[in-house]
């Protein structure tokens, strides 16, 4: 039995729950939602951004593998039923710096778990 796992995808004014990478199995709308759907191991990176009258107010960008029986995995909002988070970053400032080298790299690349984490170090030590 494959184990999947379910990302919430949504596009909306105020909300945006978006697919940056990933190679997902398939689509499927469930209860009205649409989720991508990722067989257990599949790194994949999900972002998280709500704004308010001000302008944007909550945007995260999880870089997460989707969990197989017996992971330490763990609860994300939108991500059913948990994913094992290889890393994240919070707040305008680290997810746009991101979410550049995401746009700069080879697709290939954002499936190797070494070099996601990397990404994300160097957004981390401001050498982007």
């Amino acid at each position: 039995m494959t184990f999947l796992t379910k990302v919430h995808i949504q596009d909306g004014k105020e909300r945006t729950y978006r697919l940056l990478s990933g190679k997902p199995e398939c689509f499927k709308v469930i209860e009205g939602r649409e989720y991508a759907i990722f067989s257990e191991g599949k790194i994949f990176i999900y972002s998280r951004w709500h704004k308010n009258e001000y302008g944007t107010d909550i945007w995260n960008i999880f870089v997460a593998k989707a969990a197989s029986p017996g992971a330490k995995a763990i609860k994300i909002s939108g991500i059913l039923p948990a994913a094992q988070l290889l890393c994240f970053t919070e707040g305008k400032h680290y997810s746009s710096k991101l979410l550049k080298l995401i746009r700069k790299a080879e697709p290939d690349r954002l499936q190797d778990e070494f070099e996601v984490q990397r990404l994300v170090q160097n957004v981390n030590m401001g050498l982007v």
